[in-house]
């Protein structure tokens, strides 16, 4: 008997693992979302312009996100 109970207490951990990765893919649907509707005002004011600081740091934080979060999905999934 206690291993079912010990067992039933588990279930909300586990779909609780399961809900984090489906946020998890939201998210970066998401983020694929929004660079896509921002691509044409990234293109002529970031990457038309000369290499600076600034563009550099603004595209590290825009792409690197990606980059994180695929490997957080790639992670959980396999």
């Amino acid at each position: 008997m206690s291993v079912i109970n010990s067992v039933s207490s588990l279930t909300p951990f586990f779909l609780n693992l399961q809900t984090v990765k489906y946020v998890k893919v939201a998210c970066f649907a998401l983020l694929i979302y929004d660079t896509i509707i921002a691509l044409d005002q990234e293109y002529q004011h970031i990457w038309k312009k000369h290499w600076n600081l600034v563009k550099i740091l603004y595209l590290y934080s825009r792409y690197c996100t990606f980059i994180d979060t695929g490997i957080a999905i790639y992670g959980k999934i396999s």
